[in-house]
C-alpha cells in the first residue's frame, strides 16, 4: 500500500549497504588470514554504496522538507522513479553465475549445492568454499563492478532529488 500511494518509490539503500557489508565480512572469515583472495575491491565497493545510499536519503529528506516538489515537476518525478525502479536490475550480471548462467543476481542466488537455500554474494562465496581461487578473484571483480554500478545509479537518483528542490 505504501508503494502504491507514494509519489516517490520508498526505496532506502542504507540498509542494503549495511547488509552487503555484513556479507563481505562473512566472506572475509571464509577466506581466512592470510587471504588467498583480495577482498579490498568488494569492501571499497560496499563503502561507495554506503556513501551513495546516505547521500540519496539525505537528498530525499531535503526534497521533502522543501515542500511538495514532487507534484510540481511530474517529468522529473517520473525520471526519479525510473532510476529507483531500475536499481535492483543493476545488481545482475549478463553472464550470470559460474555453472548457472541463468542466475544473474550477484548478491543472492540459490546455492549450487543447497537447492533453494540462499547464498549471499554467491559468485565469490561458492568459489571460496570450493577453493577455486581464480574464480573467486574473478567473482570479486564482477560483484564489485555491480555494487559500484548500483552506487552510481543511486547517485543519479540523488542528483534528481537535489534538482527537484
Amino acid at each position: 500500500m505504501r508503494l502504491a500511494d507514494a509519489p516517490v518509490l520508498p526505496f532506502q539503500f542504507t540498509n542494503l549497504a549495511e547488509t552487503a557489508s555484513d556479507y563481505v565480512r562473512e566472506i572475509r572469515k571464509l577466506v581466512g588470514s592470510p587471504g588467498k583472495v583480495n577482498l579490498a575491491p568488494l569492501q571499497d565497493a560496499v563503502q561507495a554504496l554506503a556513501k551513495s545510499a546516505k547521500a540519496c536519503e539525505d537528498a530525499f529528506d531535503q526534497a521533502c522538507a522543501s515542500g511538495d516538489v514532487f507534484t510540481r515537476r511530474p517529468a522529473q518525478l517520473q525520471d526519479l522513479n525510473q532510476a529507483l525502479y531500475r536499481t535492483e536490475r543493476v545488481l545482475t550480471a549478463p553472464e550470470g553465475l559460474p555453472g548457472r548462467p541463468w542466475f544473474k543476481h550477484q548478491l543472492y542466488a540459490p546455492g549450487f549445492y543447497t537447492g533453494y537455500g540462499v547464498k549471499t554474494i554467491p559468485y565469490v562465496r561458492e568459489a571460496i568454499e570450493q577453493q577455486h581461487w581464480q574464480e573467486a578473484v574473478k567473482g570479486v571483480e564482477v560483484v564489485s563492478r555491480r555494487l559500484l554500478a548500483l552506487a552510481a545509479q543511486i547517485d543519479g537518483a540523488a542528483a534528481l532529488l537535489r534538482t527537484a528542490r
